[in-house]
């Protein structure tokens, strides 16, 4: 099991790297980091942030069930390689380039050189 109590995120890469490697994770209920939570029952519900209390205690019953434990982390797998494929995202950011970008592609620069007369 994989651990991120943070008071805060960005976008947690952390637990995703753990997911993938069919880790559960307990994690800290704050923006950035709940988002990547698989839905029950593979992801475990996040605790408040700062109450080591809850923590601890999500953690104890996590890890006094081995089996479960493991169940959890090969749904937390699938769910990563479902929802966060690098494929897909590379996929998803060649659409908005297509979008963004002219018909034909990028236009090329003008070679022409300038010699200042």
């Amino acid at each position: 099991m994989v651990v991120l109590p943070s008071r805060w995120e960005g976008m947690a890469l952390a637990p995703l790297e753990a997911m993938a490697a069919a880790r559960p994770v307990l994690l800290t209920d704050v923006p950035g980091a709940r988002e990547c939570l698989p839905p029950p029952p593979a992801g475990t519900a996040p605790v408040p942030p700062e109450q080591p209390g809850p923590l601890a205690e999500r953690l104890a019953e996590a890890l006094a069930d081995p089996n479960e434990c493991a169940r959890r982390g090969g749904w937390a797998r699938e769910h990563v390689a479902r929802r966060h494929d690098v494929r897909d995202t590379v996929a998803q950011v060649a659409a908005v380039y297509r979008e963004m970008l002219p018909a034909g592609g990028p236009r090329r620069p003008d070679r022409r050189v300038s010699r200042g007369f």
